[in-house]
């Protein structure tokens, strides 16, 4: 077996291990944080004051890694401040307690930027896995799948306070995986990366439009994991389900989406290729107003979930195209650096902006109206490409 081959059979690896423990720590966190009470507005928030946090967390890790030369060490120092904060957070009792504020703040900011460190890490590693970056992250979708199921029987069986416990585990997993992983492979300059180096990202037209058209469509991809999720809840104390029930909906909801993910991570690569980045980023567009304007119909919970099946053809895609476009307009020693700042910006603002809007349209009008809304946001990246593809032929 070639070098390639074996390299990309380890990072396929990792990324299974890494987000089954993700599972443990996402996937329930909205019913977690309504069980202590909190309501929509709170944590609309609540998730905001984390995504300032992520904003900054990704600037800083994406000019360590450039400034140092290493993906791999950064990737463990962030990983294990996670499972710290994971494990403070769900064996809190106190639920007017600041620090719960604080925990929840740094677990969503250490999660995004843990997700772009090793994302940036992969594809920095070797062509092969840049060019193949999509069938190794269905790994992860698999994981994540396997996960949920995970996260449901340690629920079941110990509540919210094992889920910390089951992630320091995976954690541990995946510290060993990372030791037969060499580090990145940087362009060497002939001075370190500066603060000021920074700015030739900034001012690339191309880098700024790109992370534009991300941000519009992360809000989207971010409102699927609140307003969704608040309709479902909704729905199943409307018609009596117990708490157990609507929380294993939730929870599938999650695995199933996960699930749907996997034929487009392994085509998705081939698919840009066929059909060009333009078309695939209209694909997914599209997709999601439709995915949206459905979820605003669904009359039970159980539709909601059968719905986010969209997720095939969006989620992917979407995640695909990210990172090649940013990597293709990042100066070739700045990589690091565009992929994080980009997903900074992108992920950052609209975890910043979305639970806001979502819990505030959720609560004063209702969670259809907000689902709607974020059907009518998704015109916006469509008429982006469109521009951006232009500017692309001139």
């Amino acid at each position: 077996m070639k070098r390639e081959q074996v390299l990309l059979g380890k990072f396929a690896l990792i990324m299974t291990f890494y987000y089954m423990g993700s599972a443990f720590t996402y996937s329930l966190l909205i019913p977690y944080l309504t069980s202590l009470g909190y309501d929509t507005v709170q944590q609309g928030w609540m998730f905001a004051f984390g995504a300032i946090l992520t904003i900054i967390g990704q600037f800083l890790t994406g000019y360590l890694c450039d400034r140092y030369q290493t993906d791999k060490k950064v990737f463990v120092a962030v990983l294990l401040l996670w499972a710290v904060v994971n494990w403070l957070l769900y064996t809190a009792s106190n639920s007017a307690s600041i620090l719960v504020v604080l925990w929840l703040g740094l677990l969503c900011s250490l999660f995004v930027v843990c997700n772009g460190v090793l994302d940036t890490w992969t594809i920095e590693s070797d062509e092969y896995c840049l060019n193949n970056y999509g069938w190794i992250r269905a790994f992860g979708a698999i994981g994540f799948a396997v996960g949920t199921l995970f996260t449901s029987y340690c629920f079941d069986h110990w509540g919210y306070g094992s889920l910390g416990t089951a992630f320091f585990v995976f954690t541990i997993i995946t510290l060993v995986i990372m030791v037969f992983i060499p580090d990145a492979i940087k362009v060497t300059t002939e001075s370190r990366i500066k603060l000021k180096d920074i700015n030739e990202l900034l001012l690339n037209k191309n880098f700024i439009l790109l992370t534009v058209i991300f941000l519009f469509l992360n809000i989207a991809m971010t409102a699927d994991g609140y307003s969704t999720n608040y309709k479902i809840i909704e729905l199943g104390k409307s018609i009596g389900l117990s708490e157990d029930i609507t929380n294993w909906q939730v929870n599938f909801k999650w695995s199933f989406q996960a699930i749907c993910e996997l034929p487009l991570f392994f085509a998705g690569s081939w698919l840009v290729k066929k059909l060009g980045n333009v078309r695939v980023l209209l694909l997914a567009s599209g997709a999601l107003i439709v995915r949206f304007v459905l979820y605003a119909m669904a009359v039970e919970p159980m539709q909601l979930v059968w719905i986010s099946a969209f997720q095939a053809v969006t989620f992917p895609l979407i995640t695909i195209c990210s990172k090649v476009l940013i990597d293709d307009a990042s100066p070739v020693y700045l990589r690091a650096s565009g992929q994080q700042i980009s997903a900074g910006i992108y992920f950052g603002i609209s975890a910043l902006i979305t639970p806001v809007i979502c819990g505030v349209l959720g609560e004063n009008f209702s969670h259809n109206f907000a689902l709607l809304t974020v059907a009518a946001i998704c015109v916006v990246p469509v008429l982006l490409i469109a521009w951006y593809n232009k500017t692309q032929k001139s």
